[in-house]
């Protein structure tokens, strides 16, 4: 595997819909997302990973008033457990802070990554349980200073 090439915020509706679609099928296989059909075309923009110019991981984001709203997150399984999302997170965060953003906020699943959240300065708010069953959905926001 070549080096990760982590991107600032661009707008690339080909990686962001590969992303979100790839984040739709893993929750519709783990049985959250309800059988949720693929997007044809997203509108957001993201910060992606890059290996060797083939798109491994992304997050996709919006932008409203003076917060980053985190739509989602995948890096593919083959690249997990090599910091490539947590650096996409920090590279979020750094953006933010220079673009004098208040925040980020978020949504995950028990099964995600909520450790990862927590660890990186993210805090917890609201707790959903059984949303949808079996399944608990979390909010957190990071305050940027």
């Amino acid at each position: 595997m070549g080096k990760i090439k982590i991107t600032g915020i661009i707008n690339n509706k080909k990686y962001a819909t590969v992303v979100d679609n790839w984040l739709i099928c893993y929750q519709n296989k783990c049985g959250v997302g309800i059988h949720r059909p693929l997007l044809e075309c997203s509108n957001y923009p993201g910060i992606f990973a890059l290996a060797e110019e083939i798109l491994v991981g992304g997050l996709t984001l919006n932008i409203h008033n003076d917060w980053i709203f985190l739509h989602c997150g995948f890096v593919l399984p083959e690249y997990r457990g090599m910091g490539i999302y947590k650096e996409m997170l920090l590279s979020l965060a750094d953006l933010a802070g220079a673009e004098g953003l208040s925040g980020i906020f978020t949504s995950t699943y028990s099964f995600e990554a909520p450790a990862l959240y927590e660890r990186l300065g993210f805090i917890k708010g609201s707790v959903m349980p059984d949303c949808p069953k079996g399944n608990t959905s979390i909010d957190y926001y990071k305050l940027i200073q």
